[in-house]
């Protein structure tokens, strides 16, 4: 299993724990699992994407997992500036305590 895929699981463990929160992700070896694209902007989607109810309002949650130390592709900032303007959550993250963290600036009662 490669460095980034060893932090989504880190980090999809623990977001089953966070209350009000759904999402979804593709594992690093079944990126696809053989479907078709949704939409011609799918491949630009973050790893993990979701909703996230916060006092009683939705919120879009999109995260992408990186290794440590791991590049950031111009497209995935813009997403994640884009989503953050729109008033959801959006961030990068390299581990799920960094995750948390951020999810707290956000909402700070997160487990």
């Amino acid at each position: 299993m490669t460095p980034e895929g060893k932090v989504k699981l880190e980090i999809a463990a623990y977001l089953e724990r966070v209350p009000g929160l759904w999402f979804t992700y593709s594992p690093m070896n079944k990126p696809s699992l053989g479907r078709r694209r949704s939409s011609k902007h799918e491949k630009r989607l973050l790893d993990l994407t979701g909703y996230w109810q916060v006092d009683g309002r939705a919120i879009f949650f999109t995260v992408e997992v990186k290794a440590p130390g791991g590049e950031r592709a111009p497209h995935q900032e813009e997403l994640v500036n884009q989503v953050l303007r729109d008033g959801g959550f959006a961030c990068f993250a390299e581990s799920a305590e960094e995750l948390r963290a951020k999810m707290r600036l956000f909402h700070p009662r997160v487990p």
